[in-house]
Formats: C-alpha cells, sequence, structure tokens
C-alpha cells in the first residue's frame, strides 16, 4: 500500500516520514510533494492509495487538488491537515469524502488513529472491487458459521459426525488432526469514540487474522470473531503441527503490541493445550470460565493445561469459590484458618511451582470478586505493594497468608469505597452539564472528579447506563432545541453553539436522539 504527504513545511513533512511506523500499518512505500499540483501529478500516475495532504500550500493546495480528482476515474482515502480551526475546513472534508482533518499541530498518535480508518476504508472498498469477493465472502461466513456451531457444542461429539457436516458445507477439515484453540478478549469501550462497532470488528478481526493465519492465508482459517457488549471476543484454531506454544505465545504478543500502538487497547489470550475437533466445545467452555477470572487491565497470557489447571493428581488446588465465598461474608478469619488448614494439609507438595499455582488461585479469586462487583482492577495491579507480597507468597506458608490477609483488607475497602462511588457520577454529570458546549472528554471530567480516565467510563456506563460521549452529545441536543425553539440562528450557528463543529455530524446525533432532523424539529415547532 503506497502513501503520497503533500506538505510545503518540510519540518512537518519529516516529522510525518519518521514518526510512522509505516510497515507496521501495512504501507510499504510513502511518497511525497511540497505542493498540490506536484500531488497531483504523483497521484495520477502512482495512484496511492492513502494522500495526507496540507489544506494551505503555495501554487495549488490541497483543496484545489481534490477538486481536480473529481475528473478522473482513481479516488485515493483524503487526509486534510490544516492550522486553523475553522468550521468550513469540516465542511470541505465532509463535501471531498476524507476520512478525517486534523489540527496542526497533532501528536503522532492522533495521525496513527486516523490512518488506521483510512487503511480500513481501503480494503473494504478493495473486497467489494475483488473479483469473486462476494464468492470468498459467502464461503468465509459459511466457514465461520461452522466453526461456531462446532465450540457451541451443536455436533455430537464424534469426529466422524464432524468430518461429515464439513464436507456437507464443502469444508476442507480433518476432524482427527490435533490442534490448539486459542482465544482473545478485548474490552472495545475505550476506543468507541473514534470508531463505530462494525470499524472496530473490522480492524480487530482482520489484524488478528493476519496474526494467526498470515496474510495469504485469511480467508482458510477456521476462526469466528464478534463484538458484543464492549467486547471483542475471537477464537482461532490451529494445527498442533505447525504452531508449538513459543509460537503461540509469540503471535500472542504481536497481537497485543499493535493494539496498544493502533488503539491503546489491552487483550487477554488463553492457549489450549493439544485437542482434536470432538474436544473443542468442552475447551472452549474451560477458556471462556478462565477470561472471565482474568480480570486485567494489561495484556495477558494463560495457557490451558490438559487437566483443567490442577498441578497433579497428588496435589490439591486451592478452592476460588470457597475463598470469593468468605470474602463475600466477610470471614477474613475464616478465610485465614481455609488457607493455613489446606497449606498444612499439602505440606509435602510445597515446592515453588506448586505455590505459585496457588498463588495465582488466590490472585483470581480476588480479581474475580472485584469483577462481580464491578471494581477496576488497574490499581490493584499497579500496587507495588501487592506485587511485591505476590512475589513473595510462594516462598512459604506464611508469606502465602499474609499476601491473603492483604488482599482481603484492600478488596473490602474498595468495596466500601464504591459505595459512595455515586456522588462521582453525580459531579461527573453536573461537569457535563455545566461544559457539554466546550471540547470535553475523559480526561477532563476524570481530572475533576479525581478518578482514573478508564475507570470513570467503566463506572459511568454501569451507573447511567450510557457512555460519556452519549451523556455529552444528550446534553447538547437537549440545547440545541432549545436554541432551535427560541431563536432564528442558522443549523450552522446552533450546532457550534452547542459543541458540534461538523454541521453532518449534528444532525446525525441530533436525529439519534430526537427521533428527527434539526431541520424537520424547527419544522414541527413552527406548526405549533
Amino acid at each position: 500500500m503506497k502513501v503520497l504527504i503533500v506538505e510545503d513545511e518540510l519540518n512537518i513533512l519529516e516529522m510525518i516520514r519518521k514518526t510512522i511506523p509505516w510497515r507496521d500499518l501495512g504501507i510499504d512505500e510513502i511518497l511525497s510533494a511540497e505542493n498540490g499540483r506536484d500531488g497531483l501529478e504523483i497521484i495520477r500516475v502512482r495512484e496511492p492509495e492513502i494522500v495526507i495532504t496540507d489544506i494551505e500550500m503555495p501554487i495549488m493546495d490541497g483543496i484545489r487538488m481534490t477538486e481536480n480528482l473529481e475528473e478522473g476515474a482513481y479516488r485515493p482515502e483524503m487526509i486534510f491537515l490544516t492550522a486553523h480551526a475553522e468550521f468550513t475546513y469540516a465542511q470541505v472534508a465532509i463535501r471531498y469524502g476524507a476520512v478525517d482533518y486534523l489540527l496542526k499541530p497533532f501528536m503522532p498518535e492522533k495521525l496513527i488513529a486516523v490512518l488506521t480508518k483510512a487503511i480500513v476504508r481501503r480494503r473494504e472498498k478493495q473486497d467489494l472491487n475483488r473479483e469473486g469477493s462476494k464468492n470468498q465472502e459467502s464461503t468465509r461466513l459459511i466457514r465461520q458459521a461452522f466453526f461456531t456451531e462446532l465450540l457451541n457444542h451443536s455436533f455430537p461429539a464424534d469426529p466422524e459426525v464432524i468430518r461429515q457436516e464439513a464436507e456437507r458445507r464443502g469444508i476442507h477439515f480433518n476432524a482427527r488432526d490435533c490442534c490448539r484453540l486459542i482465544s482473545f478478549r478485548v474490552d472495545t469501550e475505550q476506543a468507541q469514540d473514534s470508531y463505530s462497532r462494525h470499524e472496530l470488528l473490522f480492524i480487530l478481526e482482520n489484524i488478528a487474522t493476519e496474526v494467526m493465519f498470515g496474510l495469504e492465508n485469511t480467508k482458510t482459517g477456521l476462526y469466528t470473531a464478534q463484538i458484543r457488549d464492549n467486547c471483542f471476543t475471537a477464537y482461532y484454531i490451529l494445527p498442533e503441527q505447525e504452531f508449538s506454544e513459543e509460537l503461540m505465545r509469540q503471535k500472542a504478543d504481536r497481537f497485543a503490541d499493535a493494539l496498544k500502538l493502533y488503539l491503546s487497547l489491552t487483550v487477554n489470550c488463553v492457549v489450549s493445550g493439544t485437542v482434536t475437533s470432538d474436544e473443542f466445545a468442552d475447551t472452549r467452555d474451560r477458556i471462556d470460565e478462565v477470561l472471565l477470572r482474568t480480570v486485567a487491565m494489561s495484556s495477558s497470557l494463560s495457557y490451558l493445561t490438559e487437566d483443567s489447571g490442577t498441578a497433579g493428581d497428588a496435589q490439591e488446588v486451592i478452592s476460588q469459590e470457597t475463598v470469593v465465598r468468605l470474602v463475600r461474608e466477610h470471614k477474613k478469619g475464616e478465610m485465614v484458618m481455609y488457607l493455613k488448614r489446606f497449606l498444612e494439609k499439602n505440606s509435602g507438595h510445597m515446592d515453588s511451582e506448586w505455590m505459585q499455582v496457588i498463588a495465582s488461585g488466590l490472585t483470581q479469586a480476588f480479581y474475580g470478586y472485584m469483577y462481580e462487583n464491578r471494581l477496576d482492577t488497574q490499581e490493584l495491579m499497579q500496587d507495588n505493594v501487592v506485587r511485591q507480597i505476590q512475589k513473595n507468597a510462594a516462598s512459604g506458608a506464611v508469606y502465602m497468608i499474609k499476601y491473603a490477609n492483604y488482599m482481603y483488607d484492600y478488596v473490602t475497602a474498595k468495596i466500601d469505597e464504591s459505595r459512595s462511588e455515586g456522588s462521582s457520577i453525580d459531579l461527573a454529570k453536573k461537569y457535563i452539564e455545566a461544559h457539554f458546549m466546550e471540547e470535553i472528554g475523559r480526561q477532563e471530567i476524570a481530572d475533576e472528579v479525581l478518578l482514573a480516565p478508564n475507570y470513570l467510563s467503566k463506572l459511568f456506563h454501569r451507573e447511567t447506563g450510557r457512555t460519556i460521549r452519549e451523556y455529552i452529545n444528550i446534553c447538547r441536543v437537549e440545547e440545541a432545541k432549545k436554541r432551535i425553539e427560541t431563536t432564528r440562528d442558522s443549523m450552522t450557528e446552533i450546532a457550534m453553539a452547542v459543541g458540534f463543529d461538523n454541521i453532518s455530524y449534528f444532525s446525525t446525533i441530533f436525529r439519534k436522539y430526537a427521533g428527527m432532523t434539526p431541520v424537520e424539529y424547527r419544522s414541527m415547532v413552527g406548526r405549533r
């Protein structure tokens, strides 16, 4: 994929060329021009898929260059740059179907996000235009549907029946092959201000599938992916003979790195042991249990053992359910006694590996309880005291009990604290209601109520049933209604007054919450 940068300020041109991870984005050629006239010639000859262009330039500006493109058949994805925060430039971007426009100066991360959107849009167009794409898409959907049924216990646990079902659908699949099942779970809420659900699914599915299968095999691998309740979940089947645990770890790391770089998201990954098709559904159930317990705010990778996570037939594993029940009932003494007796009973097996398994079980029990109470675990994971005590826990019974004590006190204190958090959301709502006309987001609101942005987002959604962005837009629409009813201001003036810098977006949001466009609302008010 080729990108053309049209920019007369050489320092900005070099900044863009040097700070963007082009190869990681799938872009292998960077072209440049210092004005629109030269840029137009390069577009006509080299046909770059994406053009990043300044609006104000000598000889020919970015707008005139784009207008001249209308005469030809080839149309790249356009990203506009401007040093002026004027509403007319947003209108220009809309008129020419630009992916977005950026106000100078901008951070490289912002351009990476916009480039990602442009790449997604381009790939969708390429898929639609590619010869035979409809048949390819149909085949892909058939394979996904078959794999989804396989994971959901829709077939008997019999390799021969599964083979016949695959054959009936025209799918070449050896049901007796040994495979590994790998699953990803990504909380997408943080990216929903920048991307629609459809765009996020497209981006995440494409990145994960290319990482797992390689670009040349994305149409033939068996996988299923979806976004539901602000969560992207995907399952992939990979041949065991081709994918060692080390290679799986490398692929999971690549996916985690890509998500962090492009979307600032984290992923929880679980890899199974060797399984055959008749074991897929049960293995998926076990993976889901692990994912449910893994409430981590940083990317994580876990492996299923052949015996559902036990450390061996002679070694018991601590009951997470018992620990959670005692914490839930505020029975700290009983929890400590349970742990003491458990350690005494299994003192003959207290090697470092087994103790690490016990420490991990305690950790997941407490994380699971926090998740049950909708508490954010980020602060806990970053607590240096927790890290040190957890590290020492495997050293012996005394340290293990000390760790359990600390975790109990920490978690119960957080639950008590959460009872007063409703007031924090009230403060956040009041701040939004006073400042929605300004350019505000999670960070400004979080600073006001003294909460971490990610935590505030989750808490706000839990308490109000809406995202912060939705609440801001609702406030803006209500104010817009009042102005439509009481003034003769134009829709553009009203849009800017209530906080929108894009009349098209204003109209879309207004219709979403008012059930009609601003013009229709004014007409209705006028008939009263």
